[in-house]
This record gives structure tokens, C-alpha cells and sequence, in this order.
């Protein structure tokens, strides 16, 4: 661990030259597997489940966060269904209904947080990296969470949430669940953002005629089996989304907005 440390990428290439594309090595009492080169890239891609599982690699560092019974917690043919539902709600012509939504919240944002200097002038400065991912978990909430969860989104759901985030550390994948005071904020961050989910959920069921959005055909997807998804695989679902939306939206814009400040004569 300690070489690891000091250097990762030197300590990949290295024994890259002894072993090859693909080699196994311990760390923190776990079995790891490096895969570079062609020969690595085949393995991953096109492996078979019998010789690399997602689900072992991934669940240590996901389960705590997203909750049980979801993505990397079941068998891959379980979570190949959770994709499917998902998909659903993710046609072309749902995303379409999304753009005005983004729109609104980034205007929004932009003009009423502060983070993008005074109000009312066309250049200040602001720092991406606090700014973006701020705006990115907003434009997630309403866009693939519902206007449920975005109204209920004030300072104290975003402080949930960076606890959850939190939790996606090198650490927490080696070590799943270690009396830290990190750990504790992640654990009741997930059961109290899982808490606002089964509230939704109950309340739709009460009233009846919900409407159309992620948790709404969540709600009415089955299995192959014929078994609806429990309220539980709904929320932790509904986690896992947000999660993934914030992340990669708000690499991506940071990313480009960067690349525009370095040169903004493309603007």
C-alpha cells in the first residue's frame, strides 16, 4: 500500500513490465486486479461474468451508499432488469422535456446563488469547482428525481448528500465500514434521504393519479418474475440516479466551462 501511495501510476507501469497487461496484487487484505493495455481492455469489455464480476468489485463501495437490493447488491441479471426500468423513463422524448427544466434551474442559479459574481454584471469569478457541482445536483433533482424531490432539496438535503458523496472515497472501498465519524454521516445520510423517497412513495400511493416522472414508472415496473419493485428498491434506485446524474454531469460541464475560460475567444 504504502508503494501504491507514493506513486500509483509508477506503481501500475512498473509491474505492467514485469507481469503484463493484466496482474493481480493485495492490498488492504483485498485481492485486486489491474487490467492495461489491449490485452486489459479485452478483459473488461468483453469478459465473461464467470471471470470478471462488477458486483464484487463494486459492492463494498456502492451498497452503503445507494442502499441494499439495487445495482451492485444483486446477481447481474437483477440489476441488468433495475437498467431496464430505468431506461423507461429515459426515451428521447422524455429527455426533450428535460432541456426547459435544466434551463430554468441553471438561470436560476446562476442569477440568484451569488456563485457567479454580482448580480446583474456580465463577468466575475467564480470557483467551478464548488459552483458546478452545486448547480449539477439541482438540475438532477428536477430534471430525473421529480419536482417532489427538488422542492424538498434545501441546505439541509444538500448537506445529505455531501455526506452520502462522501462516502465514494478509496477508503471506503477498501474498508467498508469503519468507526469514523465519516462512515456514521454517510450511514444516516442514506437512511434519512431513503426516508424522503418512502415518504413520496407513500403519499402517491394515498392520493392516487401521480405525476409522470422516474418514481412514478419505478412504481409500476415488474420484474420477469412478476414481483413489483419494493419501495425500498425504489428509493435506493432513486439514490443511485441522483448520484450518477450529479457526477458526471457536473465533470463534464466543469470540464467545458474550464476549457472556455482558458480560451474565451470560442465564446
Amino acid at each position: 500500500m504504502v508503494v501504491y501511495g507514493m506513486d500509483p501510476y509508477a506503481f501500475f507501469l512498473n509491474n505492467q513490465k514485469k507481469y503484463g497487461d493484466v496482474y493481480s496484487y493485495v492490498m488492504g487484505g483485498r485481492t485486486m486486479t489491474c487490467a492495461l493495455g489491449i490485452k486489459g481492455n479485452d478483459l473488461v469489455f468483453n469478459g465473461k461474468l464467470s471471470q470478471v464480476s462488477a458486483e464484487e468489485a463494486y459492492t463494498a463501495l456502492t451498497t452503503p451508499v445507494f442502499g441494499k437490493g439495487v445495482v451492485y447488491d444483486v446477481p447481474n441479471h437483477v440489476f441488468m432488469e433495475q437498467k431496464k426500468f430505468i431506461k423507461f423513463s429515459l426515451t428521447t422524448e422524455i429527455l426533450h422535456t428535460y432541456v426547459p427544466l435544466i434551463v430554468e434551474e441553471f438561470e436560476k442559479y446562476v442569477s440568484q446563488s451569488g456563485k457567479f459574481g454580482v448580480v446583474g454584471q456580465k463577468s466575475g469569478v467564480t470557483n467551478l469547482m464548488t459552483a458546478i457541482p452545486e448547480l449539477t445536483i439541482f438540475t438532477a433533482a428536477r430534471s430525473l428525481q421529480g419536482q417532489e424531490v427538488r422542492e424538498g432539496f434545501d441546505a439541509s438535503f444538500a448537506r445529505l448528500y455531501h455526506d452520502l458523496d462522501r462516502g465514494f472515497t478509496p477508503l471506503n472501498m477498501l474498508f467498508p465500514n469503519l468507526p469514523l465519524p465519516s462512515y456514521r454521516k454517510r450511514d444516516r445520510a442514506q437512511q434519512k434521504m431513503a426516508e424522503t423517497y418512502f415518504a413520496i412513495i407513500r403519499k402517491r400511493r394515498e392520493q392516487g393519479s401521480p405525476p409522470r416522472d422516474m418514481i412514478d414508472s419505478l412504481m409500476n415496473q415488474t420484474y420477469k418474475d412478476g414481483r413489483s419493485l419494493s419501495d425500498a428498491e425504489i428509493a435506493h434506485i432513486m439514490i443511485a440516479l441522483l448520484m450518477a446524474g450529479q457526477h458526471t454531469s457536473s465533470a463534464t460541464m466543469s470540464w467545458t466551462l474550464l476549457h472556455l475560460g482558458e480560451d474565451p475567444d470560442i465564446v
